[in-house]
C-alpha cells in the first residue's frame, strides 16, 4: 500500500532505516540514543571517526511514525543536539532522507543529512551547549 501526503509518497510495509555516523576526530567519542514512543535504540557511544549506529524498521500503519535521536559529545556531554532522524510522512522522507535510509553525520560544525536520491549533503543542526 502507498501512502500519499501532498504529492510525495511513502510505501507501508516497506523497510526504512536510521544511520548516524560519527565524523569526529579520535579522541572525542560520540553518545547516540535514539527512541520512538518509549522504545529506546541506544544509548550506543561511537568512539572513532567513521562508526556507525544502524537501526531499521516497517511501517505498518497509517500514522506518524517519528524517531528522534540525542547525539552527545565528547563524552562529558557538553555538547548536545536533539531532532528528528526518521518522520513518517512523504515530504520527509523524499525531500529529507531521499528513499529508505536516512543517513546522518555528525561533524564538529554540526549535523548533516545525507538525501540518498539526489546524493545532496544538507547541514541541518547545530550543537548547543548542554
Amino acid at each position: 500500500m502507498i501512502f500519499f501526503t501532498s504529492s510525495k509518497s511513502f510505501m507501508l510495509g516497506r523497510r526504512y532505516h536510521v544511520k548516524i555516523v560519527n565524523n569526529l576526530t579520535e579522541p572525542d567519542q560520540l553518545d547516540v540514543t535514539c527512541h520512538y514512543r518509549g522504545k529506546v535504540h541506544g544509548p550506543v557511544l561511537l568512539e572513532e571517526q567513521g562508526q556507525s549506529f544502524i537501526f531499521g524498521f516497517k511501517i505498518n500503519y497509517i500514522g506518524r511514525k517519528t524517531f528522534k535521536c540525542d547525539l552527545w559529545y565528547p563524552v562529558s556531554h557538553q555538547y548536545h543536539v536533539h531532532f528528528v532522524a526518521f518522520k513518517a510522512d512523504g515530504d520527509f522522507v523524499y525531500d529529507v532522507c531521499g528513499e529508505t535510509w536516512c543517513i546522518w553525520t555528525a561533524t564538529y560544525e554540526g549535523i548533516y543529512v545525507t538525501n540518498t536520491r539526489t546524493g545532496e549533503i544538507i547541514f541541518k543542526y547545530n550543537w548547543q551547549l548542554a
